[in-house]
């Protein structure tokens, strides 16, 4: 039985489900403007890896391949600083 969605993600089901979720990003963020672009969660899965955006950071309180490793609550960026802010599974939190 996986322990986390990441481990689920590995399942054939979830490599399926993962396949569809990220060619969706990919085509989503790849026409959004902006400066600056958070991932907040699932820093092992590029959800922004197509964006044009150069600015872009991964955040999560615990796992080792975030760059930023914070509380999603409470995010160490200036007010109105963020152009683009993806959540992927934000219900997990």
């Amino acid at each position: 039985m996986s322990t986390t969605l990441a481990d689920w993600f590995a399942t054939p089901t979830g490599r399926y489900l993962l396949a569809r979720e990220q060619a969706w990003f990919d085509r989503t963020v790849a026409d959004i403007f902006g400066f600056r672009a958070v991932q907040i969660g699932l820093p092992e899965f590029p959800f922004l890896a197509q964006s044009r955006i150069a600015a872009r950071w991964t955040v999560d309180d615990a796992a080792a391949a975030a760059q930023v490793r914070a509380d999603p609550n409470w995010l160490p960026f200036p007010e109105n600083s963020l152009d683009l802010i993806v959540l992927p599974h934000a219900l997990e939190f």
